[in-house]
């Protein structure tokens, strides 16, 4: 609704990754420059953590569409779901298009040998993604080290990168994983867009479809979407795109930080309600947090709501004693 009264080809809030909008933030470029770095070595892993809604999955794609133009790496990514060792091996085994039939494990990994050995004569390097990496067993991940250690006259065979969420960071640096931690060649945890960035990352999306300045953003309006969003890119852009509407339905064509309380009370409102409805549901991480900012915000215009109350409330007060005297 809002493309069109805004004149703009499409909605630059979407949800879904998508690597045309991929912002080179300060942080987003330094983790390209490891990631590449990485990529160089070819060996060993590369470690990619973050909070959720940070961009992990963006900057995946668009490295991965970077490597795909490439004829010397055969790419391949899965998403870790809680894998046993001889599950993840013919997950991977399927994922670079080995046929598995039934095969024992060491069957699969004799396979999956003879293939990397195969790619490596033909100049092709592999590399396998796994997403969600901090789902997987330490056995699974054990097996990941393993298939690290083929080689071919000491060149490595296999490469990986490992993106999960910030507890792998815990999980890698536990004792019983020092061998594969050992065998990181680079790692790099993704924090949140400052509030120079927020602004940009903002103009740069809305840019992306064609914006010309309508509705325009005030300074004090950037300010208090970085605040609330803390400088998340999925909180930006869930927030971003229900602002945009509220600004359209009202007939704005500047956002203020007016507007901007206005929609964060519609998000106090509504989850007050669903509060009201269900007590037992359960939210991510990343959510609770931004209902947690929410009912904040809400709290704080109570707070000050009060307090005018009662400067009213002693004025009266003052005013009924100098009737009565």
């Amino acid at each position: 609704m809002y493309e069109e009264i805004y004149k703009l080809s499409g909605n630059p809030f979407k949800l879904t990754p998508n690597p045309e909008f991929f912002y080179p933030s300060r942080i987003h470029k330094k983790v390209m420059a490891y990631l590449q770095y990485g990529l160089e070595q070819g060996d060993g892993f590369i470690v990619v953590t973050g909070n959720v809604g940070t961009g992990k999955t963006t900057i995946i794609q668009t490295l991965t569409n970077e490597l795909e133009a490439k004829n010397d790496i055969i790419l391949s990514q899965i998403t870790s779901t809680q894998l046993n060792e001889g599950d993840l091996i013919r997950m991977v085994a399927v994922s670079f298009g080995l046929s598995i039939n039934n095969q024992s494990k060491a069957a699969l990994l004799k396979n999956l040998e003879n293939f990397l050995r195969e790619k490596s004569r033909e100049k092709k390097r592999i590399l396998l993604i796994v997403d969600e990496v901090q789902n997987m067993p330490k056995r699974s991940l054990e097996e990941l080290r393993m298939l690290s250690n083929y080689q071919d006259q000491g060149k490595p065979l296999f490469q990986s990168f490992l993106v999960g969420q910030q507890q792998f960071k815990r999980i890698i640096n536990r004792a019983d994983m020092e061998q594969l931690k050992q065998r990181v060649i680079a790692s790099y945890h993704l924090d949140p867009l400052d509030k120079d960035d927020v602004q940009k990352y903002i103009e740069y999306r809305l840019e992306r479809v064609g914006w010309q300045n309508d509705p325009e953003f005030d300074a004090a309006a950037h300010k208090k979407i970085y605040q609330f969003t803390e400088g998340v890119p999925r909180r930006i852009n869930i927030f971003c795109g229900r602002l945009l509407l509220h600004a359209a339905l009202e007939g704005l064509h500047t956002i203020t930080e007016h507007t901007v309380n206005d929609v964060i009370e519609e998000f106090a409102d509504e989850n007050m309600q669903k509060s009201a409805v269900t007590q037992d549901t359960i939210v991510t991480s990343s959510q609770q947090s931004l209902v947690d900012a929410k009912f904040s915000a809400v709290e704080k215009r109570f707070r000050i709501m009060e307090r005018k109350l009662k400067r009213i409330e002693d004025s009266l007060e003052t005013l009924i004693d100098d009737i009565d005297l």
